[in-house]
């Protein structure tokens, strides 16, 4: 009978332990940041959005401006206005008002490597490449935005090429500066079929920046592959990828982001 007692008493007391440490150890919050950790791969720099910290990265404060929702579009991102209100060039390499995609498409005028323009959402968009006429290089830049959400996506068709690229700048610092290449295994119209892209901007956040496209090379016949064509820009939470082409990686060629790896 002494044993039994014992033995419960015991119990009892392992129990109280336990009950104690359950509910007076520290309980373990929930998230309270977005966490954008950046990485570098043969050189090229990318950024994936995650629910916690778990790396040296640059954290987004919850609140302050940032978006509740999951897009915001750019100030006539997609050219819609069949002009470029909105968009200030240096010269005039991106030609007098953007690509009217569906007049381009049509059998009456289809020159563009008798290929149709394709993955494209919007109805205009901007380009050096004009029906094999090469015109001057120059620059594109949106008005100031300000960065509401941790990436700007758009779509994009670019060769490698040092002379084209894509910039954010902050105060007339270039903050993120991106080359890219679309001709890349599984994009069976390279020289008409636009892809996916994305900016991360989430050092940014808060700040007023201009996105600012540029061409110091522009295309022709003799040189198919010296042109951009660019559009559907907006902001939003997550990088879109690229449906059916293998990595959707390879086509950020190189890519320096001030701010976030210095």
């Amino acid at each position: 009978m002494q044993k039994a007692i014992i033995a419960y008493i015991a119990i009892f007391i392992v129990l109280l332990i336990f009950v104690f440490y359950t509910y007076s150890a520290p309980k373990q919050k929930a998230p309270t940041t977005t966490t954008v950790v950046v990485t570098t791969v043969n050189g090229v720099v990318s950024s994936t959005t995650i629910p916690q910290t778990i790396s040296t990265t640059t954290t987004i404060p919850q609140g302050s401006c940032l978006s509740s929702q999951s897009s915001i579009p750019v100030y006539n991102g997609d050219f819609a206005t069949g002009t470029y209100v909105g968009w200030n060039q240096t010269t005039g390499a991106f030609g007098s008002v953007p690509v009217n995609i569906t007049y381009a498409n049509s059998a009456n005028v289809m020159g563009y490597y008798n290929h149709t323009w394709v993955n494209y959402l919007g109805n205009f968009f901007a380009s050096t490449f004009h029906g094999g006429l090469g015109v001057q290089p120059g620059n594109l830049t949106s008005l100031p935005l300000k960065v509401v959400e941790p990436y700007i996506n758009f779509r994009i068709i670019s060769p490698l090429n040092n002379l084209l690229y894509v910039e954010v700048l902050q105060g007339g610092n270039v903050m993120v500066s991106t080359h890219y290449n679309t001709y890349v295994q599984g994009n069976p119209y390279p020289t008409s079929q636009f892809l996916n892209a994305s900016l991360p901007v989430s050092s940014l956040l808060c700040q007023n920046v201009t996105i600012r496209v540029v061409a110091q090379v522009v295309g022709s016949y003799t040189a198919s592959r010296t042109y951009i064509a660019v559009g559907d820009f907006y902001q939003s939470k997550t990088p879109v990828v690229n449906p059916g082409i293998s990595n959707p990686s390879q086509i950020v060629v190189n890519q320096t982001i001030k701010g976030v790896n210095g």
